[in-house]
């Protein structure tokens, strides 16, 4: 009994001294770029590197708050002709949540692309569902299409993750789309690589581009309409585990601190879970537990349970 009160006092404390602080959801390693559009892009005290020389619109996001997304219909565009992040990458990720006000029934509408007249990469819906293509005039194949089936729809929120690894020595790399952190496609694409005295003549052509695109091959704007909002690149192939989590991280990059809290069981015996704050009056916390003879374990989150004693009680 000395011993459970003991662990009660000491669940307790350290509940009391973690309740004030404030966990940061760790993203996965290898982060190259987080585009949050709250509301801005270039200019004003808040800029968004490498995102340049455009106008901006902005829409709510998809927790309903204004200006917090940005809203491409064909002229809200931002982009970058010094920034582009998968040429010469045999490994990325790219991550975003998407609400299409229109499928793109004609023609693909871009979330996300780089290009210029040698090489260009699309993230795009097209007729609702998820595309991506690569494009590159030095590789064989040149040019390499996945598309997921028709996954999207008008005024839904999703998350869209694409990831894509090429092994060394290869031109074509593993392509994976996932929609709302689940694997939906995956085939092989080339690479975007450019080497060599072309490389200074296709660095930077055309660059990055958000809700567009515009390439040397084509001067169509293939343009999204919707919002967008969270946008992030790696450096790597997000794990499926990761996308997943990532899906999870909301764009206040917080959550819930949380205690676990440790028991020991007799085999056969009921208790109940029960919190106080004045170790006098108990209440029930669940339903009723088992004990097995080993340890019972239970997370509780300490937004809702600051300062409280916790105990399993046996059920006479």
């Amino acid at each position: 009994m000395q011993c459970r009160r003991f662990a009660q006092i000491i669940t307790s404390l350290f509940a009391t001294a973690t309740a004030f602080v404030t966990l940061q959801a760790q993203l996965p390693s290898g982060l190259l770029a987080d585009f949050r559009f709250a509301g801005y892009v270039h200019n004003g005290a808040r800029p968004t590197p490498g995102l340049e020389a455009k106008t901006a619109n902005f829409a709510p996001d998809r927790f309903g708050n204004a200006s917090e997304a940005l809203l491409t219909t064909g002229s809200g565009l931002v982009g970058s002709k010094t920034t582009d992040y998968f040429k010469n990458r045999r490994a990325w990720s790219w991550a975003a949540w998407v609400r299409p006000d229109n499928l793109s029934p004609s023609a693909p509408g871009n979330f996300y692309s780089e290009g210029n007249n040698g090489l260009s990469g699309h993230i795009s819906i097209y007729q609702g569902s998820i595309m991506v293509q690569l494009w590159n005039q030095f590789a064989n194949p040149n040019w390499g299409s996945i598309t997921t089936d028709a996954l999207l729809s008008v005024g839904i929120w999703s998350h869209v993750a694409v990831t894509f690894e090429t092994l060394d020595g290869s031109n074509v790399g593993t392509c994976s789309i996932y929609l709302d952190g689940i694997l939906r496609k995956s085939a092989l694409l080339p690479y975007l690589r450019v080497s060599g005295p072309l490389a200074a003549q296709h660095q930077f052509g055309i660059g990055m581009n958000v809700g567009y695109f515009v390439g040397g091959q084509t001067a169509y704007p293939y343009a999204f309409q919707g919002a967008i909002d969270e946008m992030l690149i790696f450096d790597r192939p997000l794990s499926s585990a990761e996308v997943a989590r990532l899906r999870q991280i909301d764009d206040r990059l917080t959550v819930s601190p949380a205690i676990e809290l440790h028991f020991q069981t007799v085999p056969g015996q009921n208790y109940r879970l029960q919190w106080s704050t004045d170790l006098k009056a108990w209440t029930d916390h669940g339903g009723i537990v088992t004990g097995t003879g080993g340890e019972y374990s239970a997370p509780v989150s300490i937004r809702t349970a600051e300062a409280r004693f916790w105990r399993l009680d046996p059920i006479q």
